[in-house]
């Protein structure tokens, strides 16, 4: 009978794989990630920082104290005094205190004091930079928390297990 059709473990089949002499060493480089297209890891990667690295806004709307928002409705809404406007890549330069909110757009840096983001939709802008809101919102409610997405020291490239058997066989060019 041929050797194709006798069974073996996997553990047998991983020691016949690597007590074969004749795979080349596989050669370990660094490249661009652009470049790494059909590439394997030769080790796992880790996270060095938090990401996000500050709290943000998933959302455009008003950095608030949530505790301004309980018990408003369409028919009991709650007004706001508007102190700054938070774009993506600003460092917010006001504290959010109760009664007072933040124009923010998605991806911008939560301020300090800020425990929740209302929806641009659940709002009204009145001028005189006052909003009203018109639903309540829970703390936490659409803010990306720092290192909610990976934190430092997480694996986020992985060696597969099967990199094992590819590393004896691929070689550089």
């Amino acid at each position: 009978m041929s050797e194709f059709f006798d069974v073996v473990t996997p553990k047998e089949a991983i020691n016949k794989l690597l007590s074969e002499k004749n795979f080349p060493e596989m050669i370990s480089e660094k490249i661009n990630t652009v470049d790494s297209n059909g590439r394997i890891l030769n080790q796992d990667i880790k996270s060095e920082v938090n990401l996000p690295h500050f709290n943000r806004s998933s959302m455009d709307g008003y950095a608030i104290y949530a505790n301004d928002s309980n018990g408003v409705s369409l028919s009991s809404p709650n007004y706001l005094e508007i102190i700054e406007e938070i774009k993506m890549g600003d460092v917010p330069k006001q504290k959010i205190i109760p009664g007072k909110t933040s124009r923010i757009f998605t991806g911008g840096m939560i301020p300090e004091g800020s425990t929740a983001v209302i929806m641009e939709e659940d709002t009204e802008e009145l001028g005189n930079n006052m909003i009203e809101i018109k639903k309540p919102v829970a703390t936490g409610e659409n803010i990306i928390f720092s290192g909610e997405e990976t934190k430092k020291g997480n694996i986020t490239g992985k060696m597969q297990m099967n990199t094992l058997f590819m590393r004896k066989t691929i070689t550089k060019k």
